[in-house]
């Protein structure tokens, strides 16, 4: 690139220049003017300064001595009247060290008095109380004897009792034994004429009715008994009868249909159901029946027995 050379004596180019250089040196002259002023202004402030803490410092200096000095008489006033309380401190030390040895002396005295007026007690007191000793054990061995006595009455009395009680248990088992044997048998013969119409109304075509079938099997030690069984060629239904029905009377019969079908041959290839039939049933125990899958057979007013209507809901099979 070729390079112009400027005539600087003509070209305008050099004339506004100069001018451009000579403006910034006056700007620069300007500028350090300022600065120096501003620095004078500065070391003005700083001394001025100076002197208003030199003069606060002085100000602070005397109020510090004169409080140092007040704080002094303040101490030794202290002082003064400290001493004056330990003096009466000392004193009141002293009168009451003096009462304190009077109280001793007066208590030791005193104390002197209530030992000789324990002893004295205390040698009345063991009197009166060998004395009374003697008393209650005399008391107490007529009182123990009367007691082996009424003890020896009491056991003749509870013997007689018990044996009186043994009789009437045992007179209440057999009478209980006999009522339930009774009353048993009784609803069994009632069950058994409505049993088959019953269920025969229910849908079933049960044709034959069996009564109190026991069976004990000799080569396994099974053995049960089922007060009545109705069945035809397709279905076995096993009647637990109760006067009153509890949710134990349910499981245990339950637990009692499991070895039925090994019991009973004539239920092979039959479907086995289970029915409660009862005068009264506890505690929601018919309740529980269903939900276990059995039938429920009551007693009815037009009936002697009657099945409910919701018996066929989910049986179970056995």
């Amino acid at each position: 690139m070729e390079l112009q050379t400027l005539d600087y004596k003509k070209s305008p180019e050099w004339d506004a220049l100069l001018k451009s250089i000579r403006e910034t040196s006056e700007q620069i002259k300007e500028t350090n003017l300022q600065i120096m002023k501003m620095r004078e202004d500065t070391d003005r402030q700083i001394m001025k300064m100076r002197k208003e803490g030199e003069r606060k410092r002085r100000k602070d200096e005397k109020r510090r001595l004169a409080m140092d000095e007040r704080r002094k008489k303040e101490e030794e006033q202290r002082r003064k009247e400290e001493e004056q309380r330990r003096k009466e401190e000392e004193q009141r030390r002293k009168e009451e060290e003096q009462r304190r040895k009077e109280e001793e002396q007066r208590r030791k005295e005193e104390e002197e008095r209530r030992r000789k007026e324990e002893e004295q007690r205390r040698k009345e007191e063991e009197q009166r109380r060998k004395e009374e000793e003697e008393r209650r054990k005399k008391e107490e061995e007529q009182r123990r004897k009367e007691e082996e006595q009424r003890r020896k009455e009491e056991e003749q009395r509870k013997q007689e009792r018990d044996r009186e009680m043994a009789k009437l248990k045992q007179d209440l088992r057999d009478l209980a034994y006999r009522f339930t044997s009774q009353s048993g048998h009784i609803i069994e013969g009632l069950m058994e004429p409505s049993a088959m119409r019953i269920f025969q109304k229910a849908g079933y075509d049960v044709d034959r009715c069996t009564k109190n079938y026991k069976i004990h099997i000799k080569a396994t030690g099974k053995k049960a008994e089922y007060d009545v069984i109705l069945l035809d060629n397709t279905v076995v239904i096993v009647v637990e009868v109760k006067i009153n029905c509890t949710k134990t009377d349910v499981d245990d019969f339950i637990k009692h249909m499991i070895p039925f079908r090994e019991l009973f041959p004539e239920a092979a290839n039959k479907e086995v159901l289970g029915a409660m039939a009862a005068i009264n049933y506890d505690r929601n125990s018919d309740q529980y029946a269903h939900e276990q899958g059995l039938f429920v057979v009551r007693v009815d007013n037009d009936e002697i027995f009657s099945l409910d209507d919701s018996s066929k809901d989910e049986l179970r099979k056995f």
